[in-house]
């Protein structure tokens, strides 16, 4: 059997084709902002594929040196220090299940008619084997999902401090279940998502959510799924 391929070198093929789409769907390469950069990876491939990039983080820790061209914004995400219409395309990646459901919505609010690219783990259904130490699954204002804390063992300075890899402000986020948040990037806003599949990880599914509002093949929620490697 082959060898699934490095996980890392995975989301990176899977983060060209959701921007190959984009550029199909605009009909050109534009300009981007890369919410939560973190290292910044995503915003220098960006900018290696011409398009114009922006990174933005709450923390700098992992930021490395970059290109001119790549602009910084040190900023909470949830915060006024950017502004949607200055870009044609928002990047939510690895970041978006970080957030608790209310910041997740005004996110959403925010950016509603951009076409935006989402990253994330979601929840599996009730009555499937959870990873990552997610609750049971529930309903929480007509989404189903489940909770997960942040850095439990670490008090708020320290998880904002250290836990570079955690929320910054809330301790605890909302991990939906794909069924669920197909309903509420729809709901948002979006009519058309492609979803690129990652294989299961942990336990915990995670995908690749391309959204735009063109309709590109007649339907609602298009659920396409491409899936880049064999499982």
């Amino acid at each position: 059997m082959p060898q699934k391929p490095d996980y890392p070198l995975l989301r990176q093929s899977v983060f060209e084709q959701a921007l190959l789409l984009i550029e199909n769907v605009l009909g050109r390469k534009g300009t981007l902002i890369d919410l939560g950069a973190g290292h910044c990876g995503f915003s220098r491939i960006a900018n290696a594929m011409g398009w114009k990039a922006t990174a933005l983080d709450v923390r700098t820790a992992r930021r490395p040196d970059l290109p001119p061209e790549i602009a910084f914004i040190h900023a909470d995400l949830n915060s006024e220090a950017w502004n949607p219409d200055d870009y044609d395309l928002i990047l939510c990646l690895g970041v978006y299940y970080h957030l608790d459901q209310t910041m997740q919505h005004a996110l959403l609010r925010r950016c509603r008619g951009k076409p935006l690219i989402i990253d994330t783990h979601f929840a599996n259904p009730a009555g499937t084997i959870n990873g990552y130490g997610l609750g049971d699954v529930y309903e929480l204002n007509g989404e189903t999902g489940a909770d997960f804390k942040e850095a439990p063992d670490l008090d708020e300075n320290t998880r904002k401090s250290m836990a570079l890899l955690s929320s910054f402000i809330n301790p605890t986020s909302w991990w939906q279940t794909k069924d669920s948040l197909l309903q509420t990037i729809h709901d948002h806003g979006w009519p058309h998502v492609w979803m690129f599949d990652y294989p299961t990880i942990d336990e915990v599914q995670r995908s690749f959510f391309v959204c735009h509002t063109i309709d590109q093949n007649g339907g609602g929620i298009s659920g396409t799924r491409f899936v880049p490697f064999g499982r």
